[in-house]
């Protein structure tokens, strides 16, 4: 099984350096995108 990973930028953190959830949407679709690419 190989893994997505996202490194998580600055620009989407708040000033705690927290992701906001709204991100998690747009990483998701990322690791789709990236899974179908693998899967041809």
């Amino acid at each position: 099984m190989e893994y997505y990973e996202h490194k998580i930028q600055y620009y989407e953190t708040d000033k705690m350096q927290v992701t906001h959830h709204s991100n998690y949407i747009r990483f998701m679709e990322e690791a789709r995108v990236y899974f179908l690419d693998k899967i041809g």
